[in-house]
């Protein structure tokens, strides 16, 4: 019975967090925004600084400079933050490769990419959240399934 619940809670989670529901919708954000990227399993933090990255659309061939990441949740959260501002009116895409692992070296199962376009000032205080995080949630690692 555990176990059939916990497949059909898995079921749901891929199905309301596939990249394809996400896609198309592109947010917008404050110039200072933090992603929280909630992953199901502990990561190994070492597979990060080249599979988690944001690009900005005008200049996609250089990668935003971003602080070190920080964790949380026993490292299933991961914390991004840019090094200075993004550039208002531009447009931006949060990129998390399947290079990712988990701590037990499992691969994701699904690259994720996230949309995303700064705003003015006045236009971001009407809707971003009053934290300025949002909470990305990304499916399970391979084989996770299994357990």
């Amino acid at each position: 019975m555990k176990k059939t619940i916990s497949l059909m809670m898995l079921f749901i989670l891929l199905l309301s967090f596939s990249p394809q529901a996400n896609a198309d919708k592109t947010q917008h954000v404050a110039m200072t925004k933090q992603w929280v990227i909630k992953f199901s399993a502990p990561i190994d933090t070492t597979t990060l600084p080249n599979n988690i990255y944001v690009i900005n659309d005008n200049a996609p061939d250089k990668r935003v400079d971003l602080k070190e990441f920080t964790y949380a949740n026993s490292n299933k959260d991961v914390i991004v933050t840019p090094n200075g501002t993004y550039r208002q009116g531009n447009s931006y895409q949060l990129i998390v490769t399947n290079g990712v692992k988990s701590a037990k070296g499992k691969t994701l199962k699904t690259p994720k990419t996230i949309k995303f376009t700064v705003e003015n000032g006045c236009e971001v205080m009407k809707t971003a959240k009053p934290t300025n995080e949002y909470a990305v949630k990304i499916a399970t690692f391979d084989g996770d399934a299994a357990h």
